[in-house]
């Protein structure tokens, strides 16, 4: 019999969907090995919300569970409803705080905040599109304001984005644009950085730190690490600093890229991401921790000992 039910929810019915699927499957398989019960509650294509195969108002979806993991960004809109529902029913919630919400949602604010710290981030640009009457003319106007290439476009306040390695044409960004669906809005540019991609994880608690930090990984997977140890000291500090600036608790992952000149701060993260792809595979390994040992201190600091 199990103490506690752990709600994972994922699915949904944006671009998003796949990738909180895969991570949410990937949730319940390794909660699966613990003393943990779980609980699969799915949003489907047209929005319905099913908990074990039942559908379900959301409202009750939250009922007899000891704490709930959104698998999704945190400007989801099914993240930010789970949040609000956790916290009229009193369920915790792991990943979805809000610091990182307002960071996701205001990457110039997260500029700001590093930069008084001396940390760099890329060059942010935000545009008013509202004059822009197509998606052509809104790539036009992001190529004027911005040097390419670029990395990141966003929409203020939504859930959609287009991140890729790098967008280097007019009509790249315009599709882009239009795989978005965006409306002529404000939407924020971000720059591409050229370098080494290196990602830091962080959990409050871990191994009875503090603030455990992991070794620096690849973000790619088949990249070598090319930094010297010295080097990987000052990556972990820029991730520790990164994390304390941003006022971002529990799990964290930091996503940098190694330039000739300094560290550039990407990302940043806090839902456990354990999809085949991730590198916390890797960071784990590199400590000799399993993912079962990890899940089990992320959800005990939540809802305490069983």
């Amino acid at each position: 019999m199990y103490t506690h039910t752990i709600g994972i929810i994922r699915g949904g019915e944006t671009h998003e969907r796949e990738r909180s699927l895969a991570l949410g499957s990937a949730l319940l398989h390794i909660l699966e090995d613990t003393d943990y019960g779980t609980a699969d509650i799915f949003v489907d294509e047209h929005g319905t919300w099913w908990k074990n195969g039942m559908r379900i108002d959301p409202s009750q979806a939250l009922h007899t569970l000891a704490c709930i993991i959104p698998a999704f960004s945190a400007v989801s809109p099914i993240a930010s409803r789970a949040v609000r529902l956790s916290e009229q029913h009193g369920v915790p919630y792991i990943g979805a705080t809000p610091a990182i919400k307002s960071i996701a949602h205001h990457p110039e604010e997260r500029a700001h905040s590093l930069f008084k710290i001396g940390i760099t981030t890329p060059r942010v640009v935000s545009l008013r599109t509202y004059d822009a009457p197509s998606a052509e003319e809104v790539a036009w106007k992001i190529v004027r304001a911005h040097s390419l290439p670029l990395r990141t476009i966003s929409i203020p306040m939504q859930e959609h984005a287009h991140t890729a390695p790098a967008l280097t044409s007019i009509q790249e960004i315009r599709d882009a644009l239009v795989s978005m669906q965006s409306g002529m809005r404000d939407i924020f540019v971000e720059e591409e950085v050229v370098g080494t991609h290196v990602t830091v994880y962080l959990i409050d608690g871990f191994r009875e730190e503090e603030r455990y930090v992991f070794p620096p990984v690849s973000t790619l997977t088949n990249t070598p690490c090319t930094w010297s140890k010295e080097e990987g000291k000052n990556i972990e500090r820029i991730a520790k600093e990164t994390a304390d600036a941003l006022s971002l608790e529990g799990f964290v992952r930091v996503d940098m890229t190694l330039t000739q000149k300094n560290a550039v701060v990407r990302d940043v993260r806090t839902v456990p991401d354990f999809t085949t792809s991730s590198p916390l595979h890797r960071a784990l390994e590199s400590v000799g921790a399993t993912k079962k040992e990890v899940i089990e201190h992320i959800v005990r600091t939540v809802v305490g000992d069983m």
